[in-house]
């Protein structure tokens, strides 16, 4: 096939959807994008993307680089959207041993977008993509390199989301430092290989609050000889992830640990740890050089040295930390909970909280409500809790303890289904969560101030209006800001009534026709309240049906006097749906739907 050079209209067209050539190579001077229909590409040399310039490449592209060759995004833009089932692949050319330059993200302030796409060979540089001072989101892709750190940042704002990182060697995964301003690091649902050798799987240096700070959320860390996240000098928000397989494996002196904490330029590393798995590490945590730790809701099971290390002593001679908070952990099947919890002479002891948490007796004293009892997880490697465990609901606001809790506040004190009380006190939580907002019945509504959850940890509403419904919705704020999955925690609903049994009213009163009211709240997330009227004693049947009609529950059957009534319906155990509540009594029938969310 003759090659015609892309540089032939390049300069001439302002926005250029190639469909004549096969190579790309040098600085496109113009929007460029790269067809499905004429893939294979081949990249016979760098291909520069400046300043106002975008390159794309469609779902289903395969480029080839030639060996010395790769991407630089210098200030321009790369969109690379692939498909689940239709990924976009960045290799070497076929039959050759050629390594390619991989990607390098510089100053671009644009979004750059890599998508569903698989990176093979591109490690002929240090790394196989680069970040400096652009905004990146990596989502759903993979790398095959085994020698190459496979991300390195600096001054990052980027996102890495739901990839798969290989296992390497004597590298670390990602590498990086310094978040200012408006940067950003946020890594969530990856799922990263264990690394051999003397290094960690993740290290970030320079970033403290109250600035940004690296967050890490919904990961899995599938082991590895060194460190999992090992931060000097950097704060971090970690929740929800999954540490495992943390053993020393090198002849180093330090130690192995899922989290490891130091001090670099005079700065400590103060992490906020919740709702995380630790299993079978060395260690959980190490906390050295006046670090320092707030740990609400994670399960720590099988470290075989010690759960937390506040030192590395009598392997290398470092400062202790500073100390740790713990609510609502379990700590179970350990060598220590906590190595050098008593510093070396002429140091200073940490300083240790531990409270609703399940540890041994001998550390009870640490704080209040904590027990040595079993937690009773599901087995395996299963850590939920079963429905008999001492666990549930023993945790802080009511809370199981443990990491299998929601995100977000928690709500706790609510009144009965039914009361004639016209005011409330509701005590505000949650792991992590330090500050709240609130409304009433209404979500879309006009939200209360933030409140401090040290300075006022309760919702005091006074004066509700009675024969209503009332419903409270919470927002919480970590100190990375507010939650977002869920959006908001809900209350349970109750409804307030003039007298404690409304079920038979005077004559005058009773209604005057049959009806079935709107459930409220609707839609729901567990609890409702279905109202019905009956203008003359009759039997009365009302049952729950799914989106097929297969019936679900029988909320009432039986013979009743005139009057109306409420039935409360708890659709815990239903899932997520559609649902029909019909009344018969009599003569009468109705349907109405229900939405279950949960």
């Amino acid at each position: 096939m003759h090659r015609h050079s892309i540089f032939i209209a390049i300069f001439f067209l302002s926005l250029i959807k190639i469909s004549f050539s096969q190579e790309l190579a040098g600085v496109l001077r113009a929007d460029t994008t790269l067809t499905a229909a004429l893939s294979p590409w081949r990249i016979t040399a760098d291909v520069v993307v400046p300043a106002s310039v975008t390159l794309k490449i469609e779902p289903g592209c395969t480029l080839y680089f030639h060996d010395n060759a790769g991407l630089q995004i210098q200030s321009g833009r790369l969109v690379a959207l692939g498909e689940q089932e239709n990924r976009i692949t960045l290799t070497r050319r076929p039959e050759t041993s050629d390594h390619w330059n991989g990607i390098e993200f510089y100053a671009t302030l644009q979004e750059n977008m890599l998508c569903y796409a698989d990176m093979q060979y591109g490690d002929n540089l240090g790394q196989i993509i680069d970040i400096h001072r652009a905004q990146v989101v990596l989502d759903h892709c993979t790398w095959n390199s085994t020698d190459r750190t496979i991300v390195e940042v600096y001054h990052p704002a980027a996102i890495i989301q739901h990839c798969i990182f290989p296992s390497v060697d004597e590298v670390e995964v990602i590498h990086g430092e310094y978040l200012q301003d408006e940067e950003y690091l946020i890594l969530i649902g990856n799922t990263f290989g264990a690394p051999l050798g003397y290094n960690d799987v993740i290290d970030f240096t320079d970033c403290k609050l109250p600035g940004p700070i690296l967050q890490v959320y919904d990961n899995h860390f599938l082991g590895g000889s060194d460190d999992g996240l090992d931060l000097d000098g950097a704060d971090a928000y970690i929740e929800g992830n999954t540490f495992m397989n943390f053993h020393k494996g090198h002849d180093g002196s330090s130690t192995s640990n899922a989290i490891a904490t130091g001090l670099r330029n005079g700065k400590t590393s103060d992490i906020v740890v919740v709702r995380n798995l630790f299993y079978d590490n060395d260690h959980a945590v190490l906390l050295k050089e006046d670090c320092s730790m707030q740990a609400e809701h994670n399960t720590f099971v099988k470290s075989d040295s010690g759960v937390i290390n506040f030192s590395e002593w009598p392997d290398r001679d470092v400062d202790p930390g500073k100390g740790a908070t713990f609510s609502g952990n379990i700590f179970w099947d350990y060598g220590l909970a906590f190595r050098n919890q008593f510093s070396q002479p002429g140091e200073r002891d940490p300083v240790i909280s531990f409270s609703y948490g399940i540890i041994d007796a001998s550390q009870h004293a640490l704080g209040v409500q904590n027990s040595d009892q079993d937690p009773q997880f599901i087995g395996g490697r299963d850590f939920h809790l079963k429905p008999t465990s001492p666990a549930i609901g023993a945790g802080p606001n009511g809370l199981d303890i443990g990491a299998y809790v929601p995100a977000g506040a928690s709500i706790s004190g609510e009144p009965s289904d039914t009361t004639t009380q016209t005011n409330a006190t509701l005590t505000i939580g949650g792991p992590g969560i330090v500050s709240y907002k609130f409304v009433l019945n209404d979500p879309h509504a006009q939200w209360s101030e933030e409140r401090s959850i040290v300075v006022e940890p309760s919702i005091v509403l006074e004066d509700l209006l009675p024969d209503q419904f009332h419903t409270v919705y919470v927002k919480g704020k970590s100190v990375v800001g507010w939650q977002g999955n869920p959006d908001y925690a809900v209350s349970k609903t109750w409804f307030i009534t003039d007298s404690p049994a409304p079920v038979h009213m005077a004559a005058a009163s009773l209604p005057v026709a049959y009806r079935l009211y709107d459930a409220y709240p609707n839609p729901c997330n567990e609890n409702t309240i279905i109202q019905f009227d009956l203008p003359a004693q009759q039997r009365v049947r009302i049952d729950i049906y799914d989106a097929l009609g297969r019936s679900v529950a029988v909320l009432k059957d039986e013979n009743m006097p005139a009057g109306t009534f409420r039935i409360k319906v708890n659709g815990q155990e239903w899932p997520t749906g559609v649902y029909y509540y019909q009344m018969i009594a009599g003569d009468f029938k109705q349907a109405k739907r229900l939405i279950l969310v949960h």
